[in-house]
């Protein structure tokens, strides 16, 4: 979605790990982890990927920021990179109600894959909206897989 954030973020432990017990990754609105969020609890050494949950708001967050922390203290300055926003729409959505019932609906959804950033998109879901941007929205179904181009309401 536009504004949202997902995904996974790896990053190389430091070379000489010896006092570090755990790290703490944030999205942050600078590179040095001003106004802060965590993203997960602390994560244990050995660990070089945080999850961001699907739909997480970007809010003003511009950086993601990872901390090594010691037993006694987290680092003053921590690694950081830009976050990044990629969106993949499907395109020539269509549908025709093919069920006879006047408040029922029924019938194929056919749409075309994204053109591009194809390799970001995990799968697709179907809703029910109010509107073109799907102010009031209520899911149709599980998640499609990719390389999926149609479903069914039933």
């Amino acid at each position: 979605d536009f504004e949202d954030l997902g995904g996974n973020v790896t990053w190389l432990e430091p070379y000489d790990w010896t006092l570090v017990t755990h790290y703490v990754a944030y999205l942050a609105e600078s590179p040095s982890g001003q106004e802060r969020s965590k993203i997960d609890t602390d994560l244990v050494v050995g660990t070089t990927l945080v999850r961001i949950r699907p739909d997480t708001s970007r809010l003003n967050f511009s950086h993601l920021v990872v901390y090594s922390r010691s037993s006694l203290v987290e680092q003053t300055t921590p690694v950081f990179m830009n976050t990044s926003d990629t969106i993949a729409s499907v395109s020539a959505v269509s549908f025709a109600d093919t069920d006879l019932d006047e408040f029922d609906v029924g019938g194929a959804v056919f749409w075309t894959e994204p053109a591009s950033d194809l390799e970001y998109v995990i799968f697709y879901d179907i809703y029910f909206a109010n509107s073109s941007i799907g102010g009031i929205k209520s899911q149709l179904g599980l998640p499609i897989q990719v390389g999926s181009t149609h479903t069914f309401v039933p």
